[in-house]
């Protein structure tokens, strides 16, 4: 049985915003050049104090954008503490990205082009994943 919904509880649910709403990782390596002139630092700082005002060669509307969505600051954090080791551009999303970093102690693992669940220390021998587990991604899972 639906239930009816009513204004007041749709008023109630906050609305993303649009540039965000079909998902973070794309609008991530759309910003990502802007992100690169500010300082591993200054973007931590502006996460942790969530004040996003010091970071000035990002548009006021991407600020905002940044500063209403916790997501997002996950993804940026996790995009600054690997874009000096690895591309994000090599990998399906940031999140697989940050997962096979030497930054994460994760058990997701690359080996043959896919991307596994490891099933023990090396991240090598694993349970093929499909999807990133975080933002649902497809990962591709026919071995090389």
């Amino acid at each position: 049985m639906k239930q009816k919904t009513t204004n007041r509880a749709v008023e109630r649910i906050p609305k993303m915003d649009p540039v965000l709403q079909d998902n973070f990782d794309k609008w991530l390596r759309a910003h990502r050049r802007p992100l690169d002139q500010h300082s591993d630092a200054d973007i931590k700082q502006a996460i942790a104090t969530e004040d996003f005002s010091g970071l000035i060669h990002l548009p006021p509307d991407l600020r905002r954008s940044i500063a209403d969505n916790p997501d997002l600051q996950t993804d940026i954090w996790w995009y600054v503490e690997i874009r000096h080791e690895l591309d994000i551009e090599d990998f399906p999303c940031i999140h697989i990205a940050y997962a096979i970093s030497s930054k994460a102690k994760s058990v997701i693992g690359r080996s043959h082009g896919v991307f596994t669940l490891s099933l023990d220390q090396t991240r090598t021998n694993g349970l093929v994943i499909g999807f990133c587990p975080w933002c649902a991604t497809p990962l591709n899972v026919s071995a090389s």
